[in-house]
C-alpha cells in the first residue's frame, strides 16, 4: 500500500485534520538558525578541544540540543 501515491495523500490529509483539531502554541520560534561548519570533521573538532584545554572540553555548538556530522 505504501507504494501507492493515494496512500500517502490519505495519510497527509489525516495528519492535517489532527493538527487542525489541536490548539496551536503561539509561543514557539518562527525561525531556525542553522550553523554549518565547513571543514569541521572529527579531527578538526578534536584539535579545537585540545586548544581549549583538553579532550574533555566541549565546543559551544556541541551543547546545542541537536548536533550531527556529515561527510560528503
Amino acid at each position: 500500500m505504501e507504494k501507492l501515491p493515494d496512500y500517502w495523500k490519505l495519510q497527509s490529509e489525516l495528519k492535517l485534520q489532527q493538527l487542525v483539531k489541536q490548539k496551536l502554541n503561539l509561543n514557539t520560534a518562527k525561525n531556525v538558525i542553522m550553523f554549518l561548519g565547513d571543514g569541521m570533521g572529527i579531527s578538526t573538532v578534536s584539535a579545537a578541544r585540545m586548544l581549549l584545554g583538553g579532550e574533555e572540553q566541549n565546543l559551544s555548538f556541541e551543547k546545542f540540543p541537536h548536533f550531527g556530522l556529515s561527510k560528503v
